[in-house]
């Protein structure tokens, strides 16, 4: 049955594969994937944002819930990277073992999309703010703060928490969510 999905599926216990499907075996490059450890092979140890994988990984065996919906970076067989989006469960086999059950797909051009919009909205010399549907500010950048009057984040949270009227019924009654 998974191996009719074109998703990556594995099963996942004490950081080793115990069965994968087709498109995984596939994707990642290696003739086989069962038994072979997922640090190391399929993720790297630390990732190029400095995060470190293996503690995530035994975190997400431990609490699979917690990491229900997980991004992080791959390697295949040839050392190429990916992004890919997990989706994490705990799996009870027929004899009562508990295993992760670890459903992926490949996001590497959404990913990076995403950091060259993240790059453009930091480092913009234009005030850029992101509202929600009722006008709450989500996010802002540098420039956005100054055209408003703010020196920094904190100092705009602590103006709306204070509710002070230096800056005006404008800059108080910003909905500022952080």
């Amino acid at each position: 049955m998974f191996d009719a999905i074109n998703s990556i599926v594995l099963l996942i216990k004490n950081k080793k594969i115990v069965d994968a499907n087709t498109y995984a075996v596939s994707f990642y490059g290696y003739g086989d994937l069962t038994g072979l450890d997922v640090v190391g092979t399929l993720v790297p140890e630390t990732e190029s944002s400095g995060r470190n994988l293996e503690l995530i990984i035994e975190d997400i065996e431990k609490d699979p819930e917690k990491y229900h919906l997980h991004v992080n970076e791959n390697i295949t067989a040839k050392g190429d990277v990916f992004w890919i989006v997990w989706s994490n469960s705990q799996y009870v086999d027929p004899n009562g073992e508990k295993m992760m059950l670890s459903v992926g797909i490949e996001a590497t051009d959404l990913i990076n999309r995403q950091k060259k919009l993240e790059s453009v909205f930091h480092n913009s010399l234009d005030g850029i703010a992101f509202l929600d549907s009722e006008l709450k500010l989500i996010d802002c950048n540098s420039p956005f703060m100054k055209m408003i009057g703010f020196d920094s984040r904190e100092e705009m949270v602590r103006v709306r928490e204070d509710n002070a009227s230096a800056y005006g019924k404008y800059i108080r009654d910003l909905p500022i969510e952080y």
